[in-house]
């Protein structure tokens, strides 16, 4: 009786000592709320889920945004606009990125540590519809304004012609915005992987096939 009771007291400690040593077992990486996470702080400046993956705080998660803001106004305005026109594409690139429309589904762990989510988008018709219209209207302006020229009014000049129509390009831009439509769901799979640092993150290749597949960007090119 007594011997029987010790093996069930024996057993009973193994079992409790294996359930603390599972507490104390390191928690599974969430790669499919990092992935979300991520989209959400890059796309939409929603910082809070980024910020626990990330270990940063939200000033520099808002300045991770903001630099990517940076960049692409940095690249428009290469082309010589305005303030007022940066300012513009500025907005506009806020609420592009903000519309788009994902699904971050189930992570596989893989053999190597790594892992592949896979995300479900929905590409945006944006830029395909406003380039289109934009083409038929610099046509037009060019046509005009050499006109104009040739008859003896203002002579054309690259800054001109540069704030004019990127003017209109910016406001083509919000239009298609407006209006924009969705192609039918696609799923796109993306890599977690840690860094020499132990850092998670998903390589750059990865997350331009993921942009390519929310937003008819291809249509710029």
């Amino acid at each position: 009786m007594r011997k029987g009771m010790k093996r069930v007291l024996i057993v009973g400690l193994v079992v409790a000592v294996m359930m603390t040593f599972a507490g104390c077992k390191k928690k599974e990486f969430d790669a499919a709320g990092y992935v979300k996470a991520t989209l959400d702080m890059t796309m939409k400046g929603e910082t809070e889920d980024y910020i626990k993956f990330v270990g940063c705080s939200k000033e520099e998660a808002l300045k991770d945004y903001e630099d990517t803001l940076d960049e692409a106004v940095e690249q428009f305005g290469e082309f010589g606009v305005n303030e007022e026109a940066l300012e513009e594409f500025r907005q506009f690139s806020i609420d592009l990125y903000k519309a788009v429309k994902y699904e971050v589904k189930e992570a596989q762990k893989e053999k190597d540590g790594s892992y592949t989510v896979k995300v479900e988008t929905e590409k945006m018709n944006v830029f395909a519809g406003a380039m289109e219209k934009f083409e038929e209207a610099a046509e037009s302006y060019v046509e005009e304004a050499v006109a104009a020229a040739l008859e003896g009014g203002e002579q054309l000049t690259d800054e001109k012609m540069a704030q004019d129509l990127y003017g209109k390009v910016i406001e083509l831009f919000k239009e298609s915005l407006a209006n924009a439509t969705y192609q039918e769901p696609t799923t796109v799979e993306v890599k977690v992987s840690q860094d020499d640092d132990g850092v998670w993150e998903i390589p750059e290749k990865d997350f331009e096939v993921l942009e390519l597949s929310l937003i008819d960007i291809d249509a710029m090119e």
